[in-house]
Order: structure tokens, then sequence, then C-alpha cells
């Protein structure tokens, strides 16, 4: 009798234990030890994720307060950095 193989998906973040989550942002799917339930995310993008709207994935640091920021919720200056918009408001 021939037995039938089991293949499962194994985490993208960590290679090794069995994918069960699949990450509502991004797709990944991931282990149990790398998903947050609550938050249907990932590790990966819920380390990255603005902290100003907490719902798009970052895009850099604010200049000023040092926050994970979106493009939607920062302003690139001249010189190439970001500025929340939370810092921005502080400033005029």
């Amino acid at each position: 009798m021939k037995k039938n193989k089991v293949f499962l998906e194994v985490c993208a973040i960590c290679g090794e234990k069995p994918a069960v989550y699949k990450c509502k942002v991004c797709g990944r799917m991931v282990c149990e030890d790398d998903y947050d339930v609550d938050a249907g995310l990932c590790s990966v993008c819920k380390e990255t994720m603005c902290e100003v709207c907490h719902s798009n994935l970052s895009i850099g640091t604010c200049k000023i307060c040092g926050r994970l920021v979106c493009s939607k919720d920062s302003v690139r200056q001249k010189d190439g950095s970001l500025i929340c918009v939370n810092c921005l408001s502080g400033l005029e």
C-alpha cells in the first residue's frame, strides 16, 4: 500500500515551522510564532507598520520624532528626509 505524503508550506519568515496563517497585508504564509492573531499581521508587517496611521507599511522614519511613517502620513523634505504629519502640524 502506498502512503500519501502531505506537504505543508513552511513559514516564509522562519523557514522551519508549518505555515498556518496568511498575513492580510503582504500575503506571506507564516507560522503561529510569526503571526499576530489579533492584528492579522505577520511579524515583519507588524514591525514595519506606520506608527501614525497603523494601517500602511512605513517607508522611513520621521526626522523629528523618529516614528515609522508611511507615504500618506509624511512629507519628504528637500534633503530627502521625512517629517510626519503630526510633527509638521507642530511646526506650523
